[in-house]
């Protein structure tokens, strides 16, 4: 037993994430109770009893002091032998109670009080099970994949209300499937999760509340069985006459489509906020789509798509790109409309597009395709099909994507595991896997670095909760400076805190991996680091709650870097706002000051080069010798950010692509138009004309 948990043997088996209440009692005394969370379950080899690992939850200083102090007593008192020392209870969770209350609305309890969680994944390729009672759901996560996610093609019909609807684009045309489903405001997800329930148990019913207005701000519409087949047909229909359209003639295309997003700034926000997105979030993720289409940025994509490269005699030689065809675009839950826009630059390739939101909080995806991308394409008189929006089966519609005849490449955006698979099959089917996937970002300090601008970069990391890809992760920081960096951070962290997405104020989201964040951190402090502040459950208000959906900013010191490779916070993606510190050393080369920093230059490179993933890298220093080296010398990334804004945009560089597990074996640096399309190469003589 530890402060940070415990290990049990026991004859019954408990599946990872099951939440448990335990007591610790001496006798009939009961000093302490906390809830815990199971990490792990293993058969011993006698297949006699099982072995438990149990973390707490949210556990307070003042109660880590009573369990210390007690667990020194306790192991030196002959009182307690052959007394029971810990009652462990498997509970179910309230969050999983309310899914249960969702499934089964027939129920006449409810039992959720508050709580909340925000889906950041991508939708599985196979349909997922729905949670069992028993898994530790987020209320959040209990209204997406269970009253959301369909496990067959056709979609159960919810009653109308009113409100405004988002309907699909089939052909050209607006499609109202008469299958509606429903946006809950994002703040009354947070705050008011009883009266939420209830209306969505009355919806599931038939029935309208009569204050459905207050909860609901969108309905939207859900394809049915033959929604994703027609689009395909549409948009390859379309590719035969889109892909002859002149370049210049897609050049305006993209360039109205800056214009239009600009004038549609306000609403976008406004929804991506609606949805849960934090404004300050919301507002970084504009500033990323708006910066990606700027002029300088769409005429150096113009130079690359088109040019003419040589001239040997009377022969002139020409490198251009051509469409592949139909290109279908599976953005992800946590960012779907910012993250969907790069798609927009298969177009300037010359692709036809589907574009498939996911089923929860689709609307800002979809208000963005038809009011910004459509309206540009109709501008410039594209022909119907050029863009198809469908909703539905996630997993359906992607099979019919990699199976069909119709689509030609895949952009899928998400999770790393699903994402590789989806890669895989598009590729056994002859389909072009474009893969924007997970990141496990890192930043490098040097000694010389400016430690102001080098900490605020890291607090990006805080983000949603860090439940953003492209975010710094974890921070490796020259020894020399370490604890100066490391002490103005914590400090900084104290200007973050948690609230409803609709406060200008509020940086941090949901969490929707509680379970994991504290297998992470369980992980990193059994192995040596040191937790300097953060890792408290909270509610929206800030105040401690061990079934809150927020975790306070949560800090590690990572003192020995060999060590740290071996932690799940360095080495795996953190989605969940913990960021590990890691110190790293020169000791062992000497006291010269030259060969402790060689030393120190070594462990970074072999961190950066090491990565299992590679979407960002951001590098501090100032030294002009060394920022050669470092561009020289880091090639596990799409891109590399030194002495700027780590999560930062800049022109004629693309906002996403990586390498390893962020991008798969074609993972670079992610052009979607130079994705989307096959070089070719053109060699010219001009005939000469008759003189006679």
């Amino acid at each position: 037993m530890s402060p940070a948990g415990l290990r049990i043997a026991s004859d019954t088996s408990l599946q990872s994430g099951t939440p448990l209440e335990l007591t610790f009692c001496v006798g009939e005394v009961c000093y302490l109770h906390i809830s815990g969370q199971v990490l792990f379950c293993t058969e011993s080899r006698s297949n006699q009893a099982h072995h438990i690992g149990v973390a707490f939850s949210a556990i307070r200083d003042w109660e880590q002091l009573v369990l210390l102090s007690a667990l020194k007593e306790l192991g030196d008192s002959s009182r307690t032998r052959n007394k029971s020392l810990v009652t462990i209870k498997v509970s179910r969770d309230r969050y999983a109670i309310a899914a249960s209350e969702i499934q089964n609305p027939s129920s006449n309890t409810l039992t959720v009080d508050e709580g909340n969680g925000s889906e950041s994944s991508s939708e599985t390729l196979t349909a997922s099970p729905e949670p069992s009672s028993s898994d530790n759901v987020p209320l959040w996560h209990a209204i997406a994949p269970i009253v959301e996610t369909p496990q067959t093609s056709e979609i159960e019909a919810a009653p109308r209300i009113e409100a405004p609807c988002f309907t699909l684009l089939l052909n050209g045309e607006d499609l109202d499937t008469r299958s509606y489903k429903y946006c809950f405001y994002a703040d009354k997800l947070v705050s008011e999760h009883r009266a939420v329930l209830h209306v969505l148990r009355q919806l599931k019913r038939g029935r309208i509340p009569a204050k459905v207005k207050d909860y609901i701000f969108a309905t939207y519409c859900i394809g049915g069985r033959d929604t994703n087949q027609a689009a395909m047909r549409a948009a390859h229909a379309a590719s035969k006459e889109f892909r002859f359209f002149s370049l210049a003639q897609r050049m305006r295309i993209a360039t109205d489509i800056h214009g239009l997003l600009v004038d549609h700034k306000k609403q976008l926000i406004d929804l991506m906020v609606k949805e849960g997105h934090p404004l300050r979030l919301a507002e970084w993720e504009f500033t990323g789509m708006e910066q990606a289409y700027r002029k300088e940025s769409l005429e150096f994509y113009s130079q690359h798509l088109r040019a003419k490269i040589g001239v040997q005699g009377e022969e002139s030689f020409y490198l251009t790109r051509k469409p592949d065809g139909v290109v279908g675009v599976c953005p992800p839950r946590n960012a779907p409309c910012s993250s969907s826009l790069i798609a927009g630059f298969a177009l300037l390739a010359g692709n036809t597009l589907i574009v498939k939101p996911p089923l929860h909080m689709p609307v800002s995806t979809i208000f963005l395709w038809k009011n910004v991308v459509n309206k540009a394409l109709q501008l410039n008189n594209a022909p119907r099909g050029t863009l198809n929006i469908v909703t539905g089966n996630s997993s359906l519609i992607l099979e019919e994507w990699i199976t069909g005849n119709y689509v030609n490449d895949i952009l899928f955006i998400g999770e790393s595991t699903t994402g590789l698979e989806i890669g895989r099959r598009a590729f056994q089917w002859g389909k072009k896997p474009v893969l924007e996937l997970s990141g496990n970002d890192m930043m490098f300090v040097w000694r010389d670095a400016d430690i102001s601008s080098a900490v605020e970069s890291l607090l990006d990391g805080f983000m949603g909760s860090t439940q953003i890809c492209m975010v710094p992760k974890k921070a490796f920081v020259h020894e020399d400076i370490y604890q100066q960096f490391e002490t103005r951070f914590v400090e900084a962290i104290k200007t973050l805190r948690v609230g409803l997405p609709s406060d200008p104020e509020v940086l941090l989201s949901p969490v929707a991996k509680m379970g994991k964040f504290q297998e992470f951190l369980y992980d990193a402090l059994s192995k040596g680091a040191e937790l300097l502040c953060g890792g408290t459950r909270v509610d929206h208000r800030g105040l401690p709650d061990q079934d809150g959906p927020f975790i306070l900013p949560s800090v590690l010191r990572i003192s020995d870097e060999k060590t740290a490779i071996d932690m799940k916070c360095v080495r795996d993606e953190n989605f969940f706002p913990l960021i590990p510190l890691i110190k790293v050393s020169g000791t062992e080369a000497g006291d010269k000051q030259s060969e402790k920093d060689d030393l120190i230059f070594k462990k970074m490179i072999a961190a950066a080069n090491s990565n299992a993933y590679g979407l960002r890298v951001s590098v501090w220093v100032k030294s002009e010798q060394l920022i050669e080296t470092f561009m020289e010398q880091i090639h596990n990334s799409g891109l590399i950010r030194i002495n700027c804004r780590h999560a930062g945009f800049s022109p004629f560089l693309a906002t996403h692509g990586g390498t390893g597990r962020s991008g798969g074996p074609f993972g670079e640096l992610n052009y979607v138009w130079q994705k989307t399309s096959h070089l070719q190469g053109i060699a010219l003589t001009q005939s000469k004309q008759s003189t006679e």
